[in-house]
């Protein structure tokens, strides 16, 4: 072969090699960004998808509040009134139990008096309970469910201060313990009700 086509054809390639090159990061490039493509718009539909759902649910709750009639609220207030005077005298116990030595006498009345808000607790919620309406019922059910578990727990925590208060030696850590266990869970049963309140427009 003659050397000027030898050299006519080694320039041809070098010419050829960053053209194939250009093309082929040309071509990685718009591959990559289709996938970027891609993953926004998943992205796009998971979030509008979440908030269609946070839509749905404030959907749910503003139309059990336009269902709420004034009996329940009234019957909620009720509830109200009767947790906020038992978690005051449940703060009075904890205050109480932490003197040394424990003033039994003045235990056993505010358990006493505990034990009653405690049932009256129970009775006013049973009556709003019975009072809901089928789909607020419903909605609520879970709720209620929650909320009866904590009573149960507060009766229970209840009924073993008393048999405590009622021993010939007290245990005085022992009882310390059945009032911080008190203390809780009333809190937490609170903090349900008053959800439960804002879940029906009931506040």
């Amino acid at each position: 072969m003659p050397e000027k086509w030898l050299g006519t054809t080694a320039i041809l390639l070098a010419l050829s090699v960053p053209l194939v090159l250009a093309q082929g990061r040309r071509q990685g490039a718009g591959m990559q960004g289709q996938g970027q493509g891609r993953t926004t718009t998943t992205g796009q539909r998971g979030q509008s998808q979440q908030g269609m759902g946070d839509q749905m649910r404030q959907q749910d709750r503003d139309r059990l509040r336009i269902h709420a009639t004034q009996q329940q609220k009234d019957q909620y207030r009720n509830c109200d009134q009767t947790m906020t005077r038992t978690r005051d005298r449940i703060r009075d116990m904890a205050r109480t139990a932490k003197s040394k030595p424990v003033n039994t006498s003045k235990m056993r009345q505010l358990r006493e008096q505990v034990r009653n808000e405690i049932q009256n607790m129970r009775q006013e919620r049973e009556q709003l309970a019975a009072n809901l309406s089928t789909q607020q019922q419903t909605a609520a059910q879970s709720r209620l469910q929650q909320m009866d578990r904590s009573q149960k727990d507060l009766e229970d925590f209840s009924d073993t201060l008393g048999f405590e208060l009622d021993q010939a030696t007290l245990d005085q850590d022992r009882l310390r313990q059945r009032v911080t266990d008190i203390d809780r869970v009333s809190k937490e049963l609170q903090t349900q009700q008053r959800t439960l309140a804002q879940d029906l427009g009931l506040e």
